[in-house]
Formats: structure tokens, C-alpha cells, sequence
């Protein structure tokens, strides 16, 4: 299970500062929300080309404050906020990092995209794997999801630090693998979409994975709800435990995840 590092408190005016995020960051609620959205349906949408698109949002294209402009209109997005966002990207990440420290740090937007978007994690398990390939077209197929969303989820964890660059350019896990509760601090806003999105793969692999492939069951109980912290504390230690067990194999191929969901099923309303 991978852990992620905590989020930086930062004010409002850093955590919106690039108006490169934002369209990274709608791009990949588009796609999440539709499967066969692409870059190329976004750029048709902001009537830009995709190559240019595809240019501004990988930060190879400097973003004039006109492009800037008539791009954020088109997403509904106010005069007022637009002025509030750097025109220009932030260019090559490991200069800044050398350069910056400060400015080299988990924004509001890119910290929320990895918590609530669960490809990032399986990203990051996926390189364990026996043959793994860092092309993203053979990534993309792998965890079903496009090629731009491979593209940004490698640049977003990289800016965070869960990705790193060394001598000979090779990324590398900085985790290491060490896990660690990522629900801790987070905004409940932020778990309810990463909870969302897990449980929606869940109720796809019941309709299209092979039952030899899957595990899917359930069990109804009456309880008393003071025990609910009890409850809690059973299902993260068989979490960690069944994680530990599953890793221990000296090779691993395929990446799953463990969806958990303990529900009330009644309303709590005697009258």
C-alpha cells in the first residue's frame, strides 16, 4: 500500500497559482466522469488545438494572459479568479526544486487529484510489478485510463514528492512501498471522492471481471453502534495485515485494491 507525504498548508492565493493546474485538473474530472473523454474532446471544447493543448498542459507551452483568459471563460471561470492565476507554467519542476524549496511543495489542487483520484496509487504499485514498462501508452492500457491522465498523474507525483528523478533521470518510488493511513488530515471532501471513485471500480469489476478474478461479498449484521470504533480499528489492522500478506510474494504482476464498505443499512429513526 503506498503512503503519500502530508499536504503543505499554504494560503489561498498559492494554492491556486497556476493556471496550468486548473486545466490538468479538469481534464482529468472529465475523463474520470467519462471514459472515452480525451485531450482531444477538452481541446475541441476549448476550441485549441490538442497539440497546443497537449503542449500547455505538459509545460513545454508558455500560457499568454489572452490564452489565459479566453480558456478560462470557456471553462466558467470568472475575470476576477483568471487574475488571481500565473499565465505562465512552471516549466522544468527539478530546476525549481533545486532552486526553490519553498515553491517546490504539494498544492491544494494537485494534493486533492492524488488523494480522490485512485490511478495515482495504482501508478505507483503498478511499478513492483514483473516487465513494468514506463510507457504510457503500455501504463495507460495496463490500468485502463488514458495516456493524459498517465501523463499529469507522473507529473503530479513528481511536484509532491512520491516520484523522483535520479542521476540518469529514472523516476523512483520515494515511498519505498512504507504505508501509512492517507485518510488522516484529509478534507472530507477529499475522501468522499476518493471513496467514490474506489467504489465505483468495484461495481465495474462486478459486471465485467471474471468471479476466478474477483472476490465481491458481504455480510448484514445488527450491532451496537458504540462499538463503531471498535469496528474501525478490526478493519484497519485486517486492512494492513491483508495488505502485508499480499505483498509478501517475492513477484507480483497485477495490482488490486481492497474496497471495504461497512454501512448502516437502517436510519437510526425509532418515530
Amino acid at each position: 500500500m503506498q503512503s503519500m507525504k502530508k499536504p503543505t498548508k499554504l494560503d489561498q492565493e498559492q494554492r491556486i497559482q497556476d493556471f496550468r493546474f486548473v486545466l490538468q485538473e479538469q481534464l482529468a474530472d472529465r475523463c474520470a466522469r467519462n471514459q472515452n473523454y480525451s485531450l482531444r474532446s477538452f481541446a475541441k471544447m476549448l476550441e485549441i488545438s490538442p497539440s497546443a493543448l497537449s503542449a500547455i498542459i505538459n509545460g513545454k507551452r508558455p500560457i499568454t494572459h489572452k490564452m489565459k483568459e479566453r480558456l478560462g471563460l470557456k471553462l466558467g471561470l470568472k475575470i476576477t479568479d483568471l487574475q488571481k492565476l500565473k499565465s505562465k507554467p512552471h516549466g522544468n519542476t527539478k530546476k525549481i526544486k533545486e532552486t526553490s524549496a519553498e515553491i517546490f511543495q504539494p498544492i491544494a489542487l494537485d494534493t486533492f487529484a492524488i488523494i480522490s483520484e485512485p490511478y495515482h496509487y495504482a501508478l505507483l504499485e503498478l511499478m513492483k510489478t514483473e516487465n513494468f514498462n514506463w510507457n504510457a501508452k503500455w501504463i495507460s492500457k495496463r490500468l485502463q485510463v488514458t495516456v493524459s491522465e498517465i501523463n499529469m498523474a507522473v507529473e503530479r507525483l513528481e511536484r509532491v514528492g512520491l516520484l523522483e528523478r535520479d542521476d540518469e533521470g529514472k523516476l523512483f518510488d520515494t515511498t519505498k512501498g512504507f504505508s501509512t493511513d492517507i485518510r488522516e488530515g484529509l478534507s472530507s471532501l477529499a475522501q468522499r471522492r476518493f471513496q467514490e471513485r474506489s467504489l465505483e471500480k468495484a461495481i465495474s469489476a462486478v459486471q465485467m471481471v471474471p468471479n476466478e478474478r474477483r472476490d465481491n461479498t458481504s455480510i448484514t449484521m445488527a450491532i451496537n453502534t458504540k462499538d463503531l470504533a471498535a469496528a474501525k480499528a478490526h478493519i484497519k489492522e485486517f486492512r494492513r495485515r491483508f495488505c502485508s500478506t499480499m505483498e509478501a510474494s517475492t513477484v507480483v504482476d497485477e495490482v488490486y485494491q481492497l474496497t471495504i464498505s461497512f454501512i448502516p443499512l437502517s436510519t437510526g429513526d425509532e418515530n
